[in-house]
């Protein structure tokens, strides 16, 4: 069995979906499709979500279960699970995924931004871009929170020149590159309402940042000095300003970056750290066409290719979501489907 046909099977309607869509150009509106979405609730682990977001909103009548902490608690929080929802394709038309939408809106800051502590102080640019993006697919993408949440991605992103983030106080980078593939997932599910230009610019942006570090040669290598550095800092010398002086005092080209050993292993869902697969996965999506730069991740992606031409679950959440999704070391369907995804996109496997 090929693996396309692999895909094709009926027991993950979600995949065999996207695989139909993405992979052989089918209608959306076809009979078979509109079938397929309406199974996507049914696949297991979609189903078990379901199931226990329910019950979480029915214990929250009597107490307040979801609080502030339990709705970014990693990986069972409402933030987390609308996530995985959308990555496991589930139909937003489902009452219990439209009242964990609204919930999780409910907890938008007045900027369009989220915050796991629901506070502007906390605002993390990875976790908006997530939670806009799976938005999008539950059929938000015309809403005026949606459309606001974007815009201050453009807000943050642009006179920043890069993704801020609060963690950056302890690392050796002025702007995030472990996000940018969640970020620019976001960018490529943009809603029509979203300014033009700001997306253009936020596009070509982050896109040349992540062909900049070729996609996850990210890591300087004197991260370890700089950690043994800040140890030894002088009482009262506070770890910024050892960060600013090791910055000014040892600069570190892009092409002296090393890779993120983590991205190299392939899974599913992702969180807030993501992969090489998926970051190669966010400029198909973006439809950035084939640039010599990304010949080395696309080769590491063939190689983790079985004799099967399947690809196995390197990486998992599994016992930390609210279920399960396939098997750690054992062929997965969902990342068989971003690797063809990929790789049929830069021309390098023909459907």
């Amino acid at each position: 069995m090929s693996a396309l046909d692999w895909l094709l099977e009926d027991d993950a309607p979600g995949v065999q979906y996207l695989a139909r869509l993405r992979l052989l150009g089918e209608s959306p509106d076809s009979r078979t499709m509109t079938s397929l979405r309406r199974r996507c609730n049914d696949y297991p682990p979609v189903a078990t979500m379901l199931h226990r977001i329910d019950r979480s909103f029915r214990l929250a009548q009597r107490r307040q279960v979801w609080n502030t902490t339990g709705n970014y608690d990693k990986y069972r929080g409402a933030y987390w699970t609308l996530i995985f929802l959308a990555d496991l394709h589930a139909d937003g038309r489902d009452p219990r995924i439209k009242r964990l939408a609204e919930h999780v809106l409910a907890t938008q800051l007045e900027n369009g931004a989220f915050s796991p502590s629901e506070t502007p102080r906390f605002e993390i640019v990875c976790l908006t871009a997530n939670i806009l993006r799976a938005l999008v697919h539950f059929g938000y993408g015309d809403d005026p929170r949606v459309i606001r949440g974007y815009r201050r991605l453009a807000e943050r992103i642009l006179p920043h020149g890069g993704v801020p983030c609060i963690i950056l106080e302890t690392c050796l980078h002025t702007s995030c590159k472990m996000t940018l593939p969640q970020t620019l997932r976001c960018l490529a599910a943009a809603p029509p309402g979203v300014p033009r230009g700001e997306l253009a610019r936020l596009r070509t942006l982050l896109v040349d940042q992540l062909r900049a570090v070729r996609v996850f040669r990210y890591v300087r290598p004197d991260v370890a000095p700089y950690r043994e550095a800040v140890r030894r800092r002088r009482k009262g010398v506070a770890e910024r300003t050892v960060r600013l002086n090791w910055l000014n005092d040892h600069p570190v080209p892009d092409d002296r970056l090393v890779p993120k050993p983590g991205w190299l292993r392939f899974g599913f869902p992702r969180s807030y750290n993501p992969d090489l697969l998926e970051a190669m996965l966010a400029l198909a999506e973006l439809n950035v066409p084939h640039d010599p730069v990304f010949d080395e991740s696309l080769a590491h992606i063939e190689k983790k290719r079985g004799p099967d031409g399947r690809w196995k679950l390197d990486a998992s959440l599994n016992g930390k979501m609210l279920a399960d999704i396939e098997k750690k070391g054992r062929p997965s369907k969902w990342i068989t489907l971003r690797a063809i995804m990929v790789l049929n996109h830069f021309g390098r496997i023909g459907i």
